[in-house]
C-alpha cells in the first residue's frame, strides 16, 4: 500500500482559497456591518475553508470547469444570503458546523458537471439591493445579470434579448401577484425560459401554485434558489408544457 504525501501545490491552493474566502466575506458584511461581528468573520472563514479543505483535489480537477475561487466565492456569498435573512437572535451566534456544512454541500452539488459559460439571468425585482448577496453567489460562477424592476421593463429586455432563467419576485405595486403576471404574459409567447419565484413565501401549497402556473419552483430561501437556478439552467426546458424535464 503506498502512503499518501502532502502535495505542496495542494497546500499552496487551500492557502490561497482561505484568503479568498475571507475576503469574500469581509466585502460582503462590510455592506451589512450589523450582521455578524469579526470573530465570526474569521470563524465562518475557518469553518467553510476546513469544510472545503479535504475536497481541494477535486475542485482543482474537477470536470465542471469550475474553478476553487469560484466555488468558494460562491459559497461565501451565499452564507452571507442565508445571514441576511435570518431573525436577528441568530445573528447573534456564529453559524454552526451543520450550517456550514450544508452551505458547501450546496455549491458542490449544484456545480457539479455544469457548464455555465455565457448564461444570463433575468432577475425581476422591484428592490433589487435586497437580492445582492444571492447575485453575488451566483455571479462568482461567471453567470450574468441584467435587472429589471417592473413587469413591463422585464418585457421590453425580453423582446430585445433572450436569458437562460428568469428570477422574479411576487408582488411590486400596485400589483400584488406581479410574478404571475409577468409568468402569463410570458406563456402568450411561442417560449421562454425556465421561470424561479423569489419570494417571502415557502409554503408548499405556493411551490405546488407555482409549479401548477409554469414556472420551474418557489422560494423564500437562498439556498434552494441556488441550486433551483443551476438545475434550470442545466436543463432542457420544454416551455410548452410548464414542466421541468425530470
Amino acid at each position: 500500500m503506498t502512503s499518501k504525501t502532502t502535495n505542496p501545490g495542494i497546500v499552496a491552493a487551500s492557502f490561497i482559497a482561505l484568503l479568498i474566502l475571507a475576503d469574500a466575506i469581509y466585502g460582503a458584511v462590510m455592506q451589512r456591518e450589523s450582521l455578524i461581528s469579526w470573530m465570526q468573520i474569521l470563524m465562518g472563514s475557518l469553518a467553510l475553508f476546513s469544510l472545503f479543505g479535504h475536497r481541494i483535489t477535486e475542485f482543482a480537477v474537477g470536470k465542471d470547469g469550475i474553478t476553487i475561487k469560484q466555488k468558494i466565492a460562491a459559497a461565501a456569498a451565499l452564507a452571507a444570503a442565508e445571514m441576511s435573512r435570518t431573525d436577528s437572535d441568530e445573528n447573534n451566534a456564529e453559524m454552526s458546523n451543520q450550517r456550514t456544512q450544508r452551505i458547501a454541500d450546496v455549491v458542490n452539488e449544484a456545480t457539479t458537471n455544469i457548464g455555465l459559460a455565457g448564461k444570463s439571468i433575468l432577475w425581476v425585482d422591484d428592490r433589487p439591493s435586497n437580492n445582492v448577496y444571492e447575485r453575488q453567489a451566483l455571479e462568482a460562477l461567471g453567470i450574468r445579470f441584467a435587472i429589471s424592476t417592473s413587469t413591463e421593463d422585464a418585457l421590453q429586455k425580453l423582446d430585445e434579448t433572450s436569458f437562460d432563467t428568469i428570477i422574479s419576485d411576487m408582488g411590486r405595486p400596485p400589483d400584488s401577484q406581479a410574478g404571475y403576471t409577468l409568468l402569463n404574459a410570458l406563456k402568450q409567447r411561442s417560449g421562454y425560459p425556465p421561470f424561479v419565484i423569489y419570494a417571502g413565501s415557502n409554503a408548499p401549497e405556493h411551490k405546488r401554485e407555482a409549479r401548477e402556473r409554469g414556472g420551474w419552483g418557489s422560494t423564500n430561501r437562498p439556498q434552494e434558489l441556488f441550486s433551483l437556478v443551476l438545475s434550470a439552467l442545466q436543463s432542457q426546458w420544454k416551455s410548452q408544457y410548464n414542466k421541468p424535464l425530470q
